[in-house]
């Protein structure tokens, strides 16, 4: 989620409430993955919230350009990592869903759901997995260990 964004005061947290976990799109990486198995089988984390927001700068480009600019920079033998730019966020905030129930290291009983902020209005909407299935984000999705 947006840097800007305090997480805390959107969603009336007190610290401590939950574990916050951020990065570049929001997305269910292997060690956004690893982070939450540890919150779920250390600390007894039961619910899993992922959030996307409008206006998200993932949505404002493909994988190929980032890349391309960071070879161009940096110089074409580096190797660029996913990107995972997307061009619908409660597609990919769906997808992340999907990531994170099919995930081999956290349980069936642990509760997933995902949002999106409205970063005008301040206003959370749930998005349904249901719809998950339909449509698949912008860019290359991001690789699970053991899942090719």
């Amino acid at each position: 989620m947006d840097t800007r964004v305090l997480v805390e005061k959107a969603l009336n947290l007190r610290a401590g409430d939950a574990h916050i976990l951020r990065n570049a799109g929001g997305l269910a990486t292997s060690d956004v993955l690893r982070s939450l198995a540890v919150s779920v089988h250390l600390l007894e984390v039961n619910q899993i919230v992922l959030i996307g927001h409008t206006g998200c700068g993932m949505m404002t480009f493909e994988d190929d350009e980032l890349r391309a600019r960071i070879r161009e920079k940096m110089g074409g033998a580096v190797r660029v990592p996913e990107i995972g730019a997307f061009g619908d966020v409660e597609t990919s905030v769906r997808e992340q869903i999907r990531h994170v129930r099919t995930c081999p290291w956290i349980p069936d009983t642990v509760s997933v759901r995902g949002f999106v902020y409205d970063l005008k209005t301040g206003r959370l909407a749930e998005v349904s997995f249901e719809r998950a299935k339909r449509g698949r984000p912008r860019g290359r999705k991001p690789r699970l260990p053991g899942r090719g």
